[in-house]
């Protein structure tokens, strides 16, 4: 009620209005700027984070260790090969069966690796490899039939380093990496040659605490070095450090970034299948990899690095001689990543014609250490 009188009362009711109109347009503004001072801190807070390294490649620096320690302790067994030879009495093929039983049992392993780290993830894999190497490892100190190595650095070491290496390895680059994945997987699988550098230390140890207790300080140090790698720095998907793939912030630059990385594939149709091992089986392709991997890394390679120090002996080197010698596959590894890094991320004409310049420096045109651009 507003009395006798109905212009005071209109007056009153205009006023309320004017009022109430003039509250809500200070409180949009107030929440227009608040809304301003998020947006804008958390865009520097997103620039920030993209000046500082991706973790992304701490990851990479991690998988660089596994693969120089993981095969480290496969390679070093043409060290201890002389000695156990020595100490046994063994034939050389019976010697060298120890090695074969250890890829063997990692080759069988690997088809299901793969399962095992899409149910338990890639890092509980890898602390399950970790155990089995270093068991592997360890249990070999006590050695004293050929088959009591078969088991230990034949099966344990052999399925360990399987569940360790280069399988849940590849799945964490790949949640990791997308842009980069090629260099990032060159730069991992370069730890694989670096386990050559392990070939002076592990001859020192059989020299001074013999090859028993050689055995066992290569199991604790697997432990020492990888427990805290695999704990700390190896997580499985970005998602889990509040980053994204590539460690690409949301928005018209990443949008522009993908959609310049869709324009360089050149099969479309091939890269756009969902792809799946029954699929995959079906290709030629997938065959092909297979037979040459078998056949140059799976043969080839550990055929040479089982007898390459026995061999060396009997024919008069000095043993350090050849190991240090050895060291120099590390080059060839290195030079072989930096390829599969221009074969997979460049198209195929400057990715070779990189590998043949590669290959002319190290026939001694130039320096090895030089590289032509």
């Amino acid at each position: 009620m507003c009395g006798s009188t109905a212009a005071p009362c209109r007056l009153s009711e205009d006023i309320q209005l004017r009022y109430h109109r003039l509250l809500t347009k200070l409180s949009h503004t107030v929440n227009v700027s608040r809304m301003s001072v998020i947006e804008t801190t958390a865009l520097k807070a997103g620039e920030s984070r993209t000046h500082r390294i991706f973790f992304g490649w701490y990851i990479v620096g991690a998988g660089m260790l596994i693969q120089a320690f993981g095969y480290g302790s496969r390679y070093s067994f043409s060290i201890f090969f002389p000695t156990l030879l020595d100490e046994f009495g063994w034939p050389r093929d019976m010697g060298a069966s120890i090695l074969s039983t250890h890829l063997l049992f990692y080759g069988l392993t690997a088809p299901f690796a793969g399962g095992v780290v899409d149910r338990l993830g890639s890092r509980k894999t890898m602390f399950s490899g970790m155990v089995l190497l270093t068991l592997g490892l360890i249990l070999s100190h006590w050695g004293q039939k050929p088959w009591h190595f078969y088991m230990t650095f034949g099966v344990l070491a052999g399925i360990g380093l399987c569940l360790l290496g280069a399988v849940p390895l590849t799945v964490i680059v790949r949640n990791w990496f997308e842009r980069q994945r090629g260099i990032a997987l060159a730069l991992v699988f370069f730890g694989t040659g670096a386990a050559y550098a392990c070939y002076p230390a592990v001859a020192w140890l059989i020299d001074t605490l013999g090859w028993r207790r050689a055995y066992a300080v290569e199991g604790l140090i697997i432990t020492a070095v990888f427990a805290p790698i695999i704990y700390f720095v190896l997580f499985n998907h970005p998602r889990e450090k509040g980053l994204t793939r590539d460690g690409l912030l949301q928005g018209k630059n990443r949008a522009a970034i993908i959609d310049r990385e869709r324009r360089r594939v050149v099969d479309k149709s091939w890269a756009a299948i969902e792809w799946t091992l029954p699929r995959a089986f079906k290709t030629y392709r997938f065959w092909l990899l297979c037979f040459i991997t078998f056949s140059l890394w799976g043969v080839c390679n550990h055929i040479i690095v089982t007898h390459q120090i026995a061999f060396a002996i009997d024919v008069g080197f000095d043993r350090y001689q050849q190991i240090i010698g050895r060291i120099g596959v590390l080059a060839e590894q290195g030079l072989a990543a930096y390829d599969h890094e221009f074969i997979v991320q460049r198209d195929s004409t400057r990715g070779a014609d990189h590998v043949f310049k590669f290959r002319s420096l190290q026939n001694g045109r130039r320096s090895p250490y030089v590289l032509q651009v």
